[in-house]
């Protein structure tokens, strides 16, 4: 196990300039020097959001028609017929080969399959030998099989727990090797070139993938980014397409984000453009059937506030990919994750020893982070596997095929919501209100009890209509679960293509709101509206019309290329002092790409009524799409930014980092200073001059007074006992926004060079309640006033340009006036 420890520096995303200052991190330049500027506390502000996203860095020359699928595969396909016949006789079919990989012979009892000259990929014999050795060997028989020229796969023969030996065929084709001119195979049907080169997947290489760098994107929670985070691509990367990975997660203790991509192993390299790590083997558990022949660590990344990084590899999830990890209060790192890409049986799966490795290797894990650098992550059987569950006669190690994770009142709970075995729902893992220690022996945690929480689904007919992702729990008896909807296009009809989407047996995806009775959790509702199911959209230089290569009975010429959304993948949430509840989520997609992982999928808002446990979803939450991911981009993970969190400034004039309590007094805020209170109160006036002010989930029992200089954004659930005012703000400033918060006396905006947004149409910033007048006067600046309630009079004159906003969205007990008689 190694831990690397860098600082990496923020630096902004040529593609999107920074806007404006919001939540009390500045704004940042096109960053040219070595060195970035900081806030006050680190590079990352705990009210601000991280997305998680991976960018294509392949080109034409990355893959070759025609190459070896997965690569290296040709190695476990040796050894192979050169030449020979089989024939059959009255008793025995007789084999006549030479094996240059076995120049001992073939031992009896190992499996072959036999396919014949000019066939397809399907073997015309799969039988066992019998006896024999050199170039001579007799088959089992196999009655009316005559197949001659043919050619020739051999299996492995593995050791079985308590003696004897077992053979097990490495599968040829999509699902196995894929060579070109053996078997009829031939290789890479495409290039490197985006997004075509998904097309490999399945149709060339059932394992297909090519690994792509990091990047956090910081953003404000009303989606402006701010800047972004470049991990190094030789310390760990991620698959580009595997889209259930790279979900981000906040430490319990608020220090740092965890999230899990791949380091490789002795003679594997790490870094952008290598094919098929996602589904090759940890260095420390070789599957001998896995026909992907890399080998990469499952490795944990933590950032910690100031960008500093650290990596722990692990040996968990040989052959398939590590989804999830958090920290928890413990220090110790839970992850999800599923494994196993190779051929073994289900028999042999619980008689060989690689197979129980795997199926004690796999679903929910623990991990000690970062040991001494040279230290060898843990090995069967120490692989600290959390519980175990397996449903009748399901393939073993395949019910705990686990995504999405987190941690709740010191409590675990994960999801699974893919493959055909076991059950699609949540789970909780150990005991309540007690998180797993790490085992001191071997398998020591394998007897954790893994309980489906009451009132979920708890058969398998699960597996064909949920599929629960991420998770976030407003409360102990408020839990939204992301369902990311089944991946079907075009099976539903033959004139649209993206209509499964809305259908899915009748349970689409989108964010579900579950409630606790006390007895059991219960199903309120499924948030969908504005999520725009089905509804494709358009991303720049991406291609148009239809994928040729993936069209299907309804269409048989292709599926549209345009992604359009199915579900959500993975969220986080806030719940509001006002009785609101926001969820931030990453979208799932269904388009005509050879994988719908590598579609540029969106980031989404939504606003809930905690308390609203009817079975209607309220009219007002309406999705916002915050994000679109760009040409050769995905977005994967969403979590709110680490950093300290303190009670109160120490002064009053001494408000410069983030904040959650209730300081006695006035505050005033000077150039330099990030004043950000993300809870909690001020008892006196709160004076801006110079500087970043953010308030929110905030009462201020004085005035607000904004004058000179400065940034500020005031909301969501942000009360006001006093007037709120702000004066000669200076040309060149960043954007000011004023959203959900009630205003006791008036809002004054004048003088000012700086724009403003009060209130607005959109979910991100809603209208404000003022319970005096809204002066909007003498200001050189855009200033956009909608959809709040204002009591007393709206008066806008002699601005440039003229204040403007949704036209007659704003509720007004006096008059408007001037520029905002229409408003």
């Amino acid at each position: 196990m190694r831990k690397f420890i860098c600082l990496q520096w923020f630096a902004a995303r040529g593609r999107r300039p920074y806007s404006r200052l919001i939540a009390g991190v500045a704004a940042i330049a096109m960053l040219t020097t070595t060195a970035a500027p900081v806030w006050a506390g680190g590079v990352f502000a705990p009210n601000n959001l991280v997305v998680s996203r991976s960018v294509y860095a392949g080109s034409a020359s990355t893959i070759t028609v025609g190459e070896t699928l997965p690569p290296g595969c040709a190695a476990i396909t040796t050894p192979l017929l050169s030449s020979g016949t089989i024939s059959s006789g009255s008793a025995n079919l007789t084999l006549t080969a030479a094996f240059g990989g076995y120049p001992g012979g073939v031992p009896a009892g190992t499996a072959i399959e036999v396919i014949g000259a000019g066939t397809s990929k399907t073997p015309d014999l799969t039988t066992t030998v019998s006896s024999g050795s050199g170039t001579a060997y007799v088959l089992a028989k196999k009655a009316g099989t005559a197949v001659a020229n043919a050619e020739v796969l051999v299996g492995l023969t593995l050791p079985v727990l308590g003696g004897g030996t077992t053979s097990v065929i490495i599968p040829t084709g999509p699902s196995g090797c894929n060579v070109n001119g053996v078997f009829g195979g031939t290789g890479a049907l495409f290039d490197g070139t985006y997004p075509q080169v998904f097309n490999n997947d399945g149709a060339a290489d059932g394992s297909f993938a090519v690994s792509a760098p990091i990047f956090l994107d910081q953003l404000s929670t009303g989606g402006t980014l701010l800047n972004s985070l470049a991990i190094d691509p030789a310390m760990i990367d991620t698959s580009f397409s595997s889209k259930s990975e790279l979900a981000v997660n906040k430490s319990v203790d608020g220090q740092s984000l965890t999230f899990m991509g791949y380091v490789g192993g002795p003679g594997f390299t790490t870094g952008a453009n290598q094919l098929d790590v996602s589904n090759g083997n940890t260095p420390g558990l070789i599957d001998p059937t896995n026909p992907d022949v890399t080998q990469y660590y499952r490795a944990v990344a933590e950032v910690d506030a100031s960008g500093n990084l650290t990596v722990t590899e692990g040996n968990a999830y040989s052959g398939d990919n590590g989804r999830a990890a958090i920290k928890g209060g413990n220090s110790l790192y839970y992850m999800t994750g599923n494994d196993n890409n190779g051929n073994l049986s289900k028999g042999q799966l619980s008689t060989t020893q690689v197979g129980v490795d795997l199926v004690n290797s796999t679903g929910a894990e623990l991990l000690v982070p970062g040991n001494a650098p040279g230290d060898v992550p843990l090995l069967p059987p120490f692989i600290d596997m959390l519980g175990m569950l397996e449903f009748g006669t399901d393939k073993p190690g395949k019910d705990t095929n686990f995504r999405g994770l987190t941690i709740f009142d010191n409590t675990l709970y994960i999801t699974k919501g893919s493959g055909s075995n076991g059950v699609n729902t949540v789970y909780q893992v150990g005991t309540p209100g007690t998180l797993p220690s790490a085992a001191t022996t071997a398998g020591g945690n394998l007897g954790l009890p893994i309980n489906i929480l009451p009132g979920f689904p708890n058969t398998n007919a699960s597996t064909t209509t949920d599929f629960p992702f991420g998770i976030f729990f407003a409360n102990a008896n408020t839990l939204y679960v992301a369902d990311e909807g089944n991946g079907n296009i075009g099976t539903f009809d033959s004139t649209n293509a993206y209509d499964d989407a809305l259908t899915q047996n009748g349970n689409p995806g989108g964010l579900e709101k579950w409630v606790f009775n006390g007895t059991s959790w219960n199903l309120a509702y499924t948030l969908t509206n504005g999520l725009g199911l089905g509804q494709p959209y358009t991303v720049a230089s991406y291609p148009t019309g239809v994928n040729s290569a993936t069209g299907n009975t309804n269409f048989p010429a292709g599926l549209p290329w345009a992604p359009a959304p199915d579900g959500l993948r993975n969220i986080t949430g806030r719940v509001n002092t006002d009785g609101t509840v926001n969820i931030w989520a990453i979208t799932s997609t269904i388009s005509g790409n050879g994988d719908q992982g590598a579609d540029p999928n969106q980031l989404v808002f939504v606003t809930d009524q905690l308390a609203d446990t009817s079975n209607t979803p309220p009219p007002t939450a309406q999705f916002a799409v915050l994000e679109t991911g760009g040409f050769g981009e995905v977005l994967r993970g969403v979590a709110f930014a680490p950093g300290a969190i303190a009670s109160a400034p120490s002064s009053g004039q001494d408000c410069n980092g983030v904040y959650n309590g209730t300081f006695q007094g006035n505050l005033k805020v000077s150039a330099g200073q990030n004043c950000v209170f993300v809870g909690g109160a001020i008892t006196g006036n709160v004076q801006l001059d110079g500087g970043n002010l953010s308030l929110t989930n905030t009462s201020v029992n004085g005035n607000v007074q904004l004058q000179s200089g400065g940034s500020f954004s005031i909301g969501p659930s942000v009360t006001i006992d006093g007037n709120l005012q702000a004066h000669n703000l200076p040309a060149g400033g960043a954007g000011n926004q004023v959203c959900d918060s009630h205003i006791t006396g008036n809002l004054q905006y004048q003088n000012s060079g700086t724009p403003v947004e009060i209130g607005s149409g959109s979910p991100t910033c809603t209208g404000n309640t003022i319970g005096g007048n809204v002066q909007f006067h003498n200001n050189n600046a855009q200033g956009l006033i909608s959809n709040n309630t204002i009591n007393g009079n709206l008066q806008c004159q002699n601005d440039t340009p003229p204040a403007s906003g949704i036209a007659g969205s704003n509720t007004v007990g006096g008059q408007k006036q001037g520029e905002c008689d229409d408003l």
